[in-house]
């Protein structure tokens, strides 16, 4: 369970720290538990914080704060899944949140990219499975 606390200003602004992400604009704090190994490097934007990965079904969930708008994570996340190998079956992007949904040889995997209260940082969701055969 990711629970989410807000630092920003009032008026919706990052904390004066820019180097911090966890704590600031609604993200959460990073698990102590978290597996970091478990998410792919091409995965994570300049200045990204896994705030959590776990090992899921042959694949793994994880939790990304990033200092980017929705609009720009979702251009990173395309470009990296290719890079990656995915091919994407769909992708949907409402201006607040964005969806893009994946497949590669039997793994599957969703990308989730929420805005947080600050118009430059979201939260992304990545959750990829290996179906029962």
């Amino acid at each position: 369970m990711l629970l989410a606390s807000c630092s920003s200003g009032s008026d919706g602004k990052p904390d004066a720290d820019p180097t911090k992400l966890s704590g600031t604009c609604g993200l959460p704090t990073p698990e102590p538990t978290r597996d970091e190994s478990l998410v792919p490097d091409g995965f994570l934007p300049e200045g990204a914080e896994i705030s959590n990965a776990q090992a899921e079904r042959g694949g793994f969930l994880t939790a990304i704060n990033v200092r980017l708008s929705v609009a720009q994570a979702l251009k990173f996340y395309k470009a990296a899944v290719k890079e990656a190998g995915y091919k994407i079956i769909n992708a949907d992007n409402e201006g607040f949140e964005a969806e893009i949904y994946l497949r590669k040889a039997k793994r599957l995997a969703a990308i989730q990219i929420r805005t947080s209260t600050c118009d430059d940082r979201s939260i992304v969701f990545i959750n990829e499975i290996v179906p029962d055969a």
